[in-house]
């Protein structure tokens, strides 16, 4: 990056995404456009640190550096972004803790998988992401239970938070939710049961729930939501039982792993007529291969 781009000191726009020849360390020209509203430099070879500038870029509502080669710390003056709506870090090689974004409170978008960071997501962090629409923490480090206020974001539609080392029960849904249609809490720690306040989450299309430390039964209250296309439940120890007849009217369904859930029995007719399957998994528990009538 050229250092005359300070010049431009009325810049506002910069995308310059997908360029993998454009290297170097974070540049040191932006610290001079005090107006810049928007920086786009993802799927590029920026390395190494993120400068404690970065903080001065208050004007900044969207900052998208994902799929780069930045390591080290996570700058804690980040949290001076007050203005961030949008902040893409994913794919990264960042360290720290989390809690460094927790004054961010206008984030609509926080993207911030497969890194290394570490802490957890605390009630007042989830209370200042009133405005959150997509989050995705996964492939971290992050600990401790989830937030029992987690699913207060009523604006939020996709989360994430797989492959980290949550631990403890899913909290309760104690109010309908028709927003959130993504939820992946996939390989982590969480354990105890699935709650059956799960079919208060209404428009969910994607449950993926594969190896955790989930016991008990499988709640045929999951059978009431009705727009899941994917439904994964495999690689935990629940309680021995058929296959759930709840299954039958989820005519949605696309993909549906059981696989290794200590399901025991036949293969009922029915699944016959989930037409819209492209994935069934059954494997790895003593199930009789025949169709049961």
């Amino acid at each position: 990056m050229p250092s005359e781009l300070e010049l431009l000191k009325d810049l506002k726009y910069i995308s310059i995404y997908r360029n993998p020849g454009l290297a170097g360390t974070f540049p040191a020209a932006l610290r001079k456009l005090t107006n810049l509203e928007y920086l786009a430099m993802h799927f590029c070879d920026i390395e190494k640190q993120l400068p404690t500038w970065i903080g001065e870029m208050t004007s900044l509502t969207s900052l998208i550096l994902s799929n780069n080669d930045i390591t080290g710390t996570l700058p804690s003056s980040i949290g001076h972004l007050t203005n961030l709506k949008q902040l893409f870090l994913d794919d990264n090689g960042l360290q720290g803790n989390i809690n460094v974004i927790h004054p961010l409170h206008k984030l609509e978008a926080l993207m911030l998988e497969d890194n290394q960071l570490s802490g957890k997501i605390s009630e007042s962090m989830v209370k200042q992401w009133s405005n959150m629409q997509l989050l995705d923490l996964s492939h971290n480090n992050l600990t401790h239970t989830l937030p029992k206020n987690i699913w207060d974001m009523k604006n939020l539609s996709v989360l994430d938070f797989h492959g980290n080392k949550f631990e403890g029960p899913i909290p309760n849904i104690t109010e309908p939710n028709h927003v959130l249609t993504f939820l992946a809490l996939y390989e982590t720690n969480l354990n105890a049961t699935v709650p059956s306040t799960i079919s208060n989450l209404k428009k969910l299309s994607h449950l993926d729930l594969i190896t955790t430390l989930i016991t008990g039964d499988i709640p045929e209250e999951i059978g009431a939501l009705t727009d899941l296309k994917y439904l994964f439940l495999g690689m935990n120890a629940f309680n021995k039982g058929k296959i759930p007849i709840f299954l039958e009217k989820m005519t949605k369904l696309e993909d549906l792993s059981l696989k290794a859930t200590n399901r025991v029995g036949g293969i009922p007719h029915w699944i016959m007529n989930m037409t819209n399957l492209i994935l069934l998994d059954l494997g790895r528990f003593p199930i009789i291969f025949s169709l049961c009538k």
